[in-house]
């Protein structure tokens, strides 16, 4: 392109440098860029020409739309595969619950011929994906700490793992929660598939307090499809989450000289005023399953001890033991409070999606990569406020189902308005919320989530 008198190349490979040839400038950069380095150029007057130059055989990623045409999709399914179909890299936000991850096998349909590697940060999710792309294509393959079925045309891969990977016989990469993947660390294992289409799955888009979202798109591309929240209810994809608030005053702010940890634990975890607020609007729904999240091991306990019905699901760590014995000679489990292994979580994992476990305190382990569509109540203990957490976990809610009466799910959050900090991350929730359309009931003169849900 010129502009001035001066000639500009641009090349699509992945290349971290800038240098100047004589009367040319070079730019290279990451591919994802080319879209942005385009436009800004248009912006600024130039004409603009851009020439691949990467050694792939086009003819290999015609789609082949037939393997899909028995498939009911849902609102805007077929339309995001085109766009991956017309585009080498790009990024899919749409909301949790949504039907986003059935994209996946329905791309290993379209492309039968090509081999292809999907990453995700988390084993249980990671998991699920594997089960989901097995019910619909031959010949897939997984590969983390725990499991290794190797040498298939479509494999899994643990994003701790994906260096075992081979770029050079992978056609297309696909990451699912690429948000969870914005890091030096995983930067340099992308690069090193310098020549396959890649994409990315989220349900955040632009939400990374480090601004890792720009780097992202080096690699990933541009959005190339997106679906708000208010789309996916309007097209019974996902249900509406009405939001319940909650006061938490108190004469005597319990951390009000804490820091940190200290804060968090005096705040939250041990707030005996708190918890049992929590505990009260969890038994307000006896019929219905109820998930309370919190961040701790120590806080779950804590809630435990009010809520002996219930169950608690934590990651199986081995030091749990030593925390359990602690926590039974303080009073706050049973001395049959059986120690979580990967195996009794996965069968309560199990339970929950059916719905034969209906009451859990769960600790982060729970916040993503779970399929719980009989979920109806939501309660939030953790007090946390970051973009991403505020879609996550409450995204657990939003999946449809026709086995029970689900026409919303309910989430229950605290204004904690004891602690100036905390309040300030309960505005910040709220912001969140309202910035995905969902409705937010703010408390009554009774200050009781029972008496709102009849009003």
């Amino acid at each position: 392109m010129e502009h001035g008198g001066k000639k500009v190349l641009i090349s699509n490979i992945h290349c971290y440098e800038e240098k100047t040839i004589g009367g040319e400038v070079n730019l290279l950069t990451n591919t994802g860029f080319l879209d942005r380095v385009v436009r800004d150029l248009q912006k600024a007057g130039y004409s603009v020409a851009v020439k691949d130059m990467r050694p792939e055989d086009a003819a290999k990623f015609v789609p082949y739309w037939d393997a899909i045409s028995k498939f009911d999709f849902k609102y805007k399914q077929r339309e995001t595969l085109e766009a991956v179909a017309a585009n080498t890299r790009g990024r899919i936000w749409w909301p949790t619950g949504s039907g986003k991850s059935f994209l996946i096998p329905m791309i290993g349909r379209i492309f039968p011929k090509r081999r292809i590697v999907i990453t995700t940060r988390f084993a249980a999710p990671l998991e699920d994906l594997y089960h989901s792309l097995s019910m619909h294509l031959p010949n897939v393959g997984i590969y983390f700490s725990r499991k290794k079925k190797t040498d298939a045309r479509v494999m899994c891969y643990s994003a701790g793992c994906l260096q075992h990977a081979d770029p050079k016989r992978t056609d297309i990469l696909i990451a699912d929660e690429v948000h969870e993947l914005a890091t030096d660390v995983m930067f340099e294992k992308f690069a090193k598939f310098r020549h396959c289409r890649m994409y990315g799955l989220s349900a955040n888009f632009d939400d990374r307090f480090d601004g890792a979202d720009f780097e992202l798109e080096g690699i990933f591309g541009p959005l190339i499809a997106r679906l708000s929240y208010e789309e996916g209810v309007e097209n019974d994809m996902i249900v509406p989450i009405n939001v319940y608030w909650r006061n938490v005053q108190m004469d005597r702010n319990p951390c009000a000289d804490k820091t940190d940890v200290p804060k968090l634990r005096h705040g939250f975890w041990r707030n005996e005023w708190r918890n049992a607020q929590i505990a009260e609007d969890a038994r307000a729904f006896p019929d219905d399953q109820v998930l309370i999240t919190v961040k701790t091991f120590e806080h779950a306990c804590h809630l435990k001890k009010m809520l002996p019905e219930f169950t608690l699901c934590y990651a199986p760590a081995d030091n749990k033991s030593d925390d359990i014995d602690r926590y039974i000679s303080w009073g706050l489990l049973s001395k049959d409070e059986p120690q979580l292994t990967l195996d009794r979580l996965e069968m309560l994992k199990r339970r929950f999606e059916t719905g034969e476990l209906k009451k859990v305190i769960a600790t982060t382990v729970w916040n993503r990569g779970v399929n719980f569509k009989k979920l109806q109540v939501l309660i939030r203990g953790d007090g946390g406020s970051s973009a991403i957490d505020d879609t996550q976990i409450p995204g657990r809610l939003s999946r449809t189902t026709t086995d029970i009466d689900k026409k919303c799910g309910i989430l229950i959050d605290y204004l904690d308005q004891f602690d100036d900090a905390f309040s300030r991350s309960a505005g910040r929730r709220r912001k969140d919320y309202a910035a995905k359309g969902w409705n937010q009931i703010m408390p009554d003169a009774t200050n009781n989530i029972s008496q709102q849900l009849v009003t």
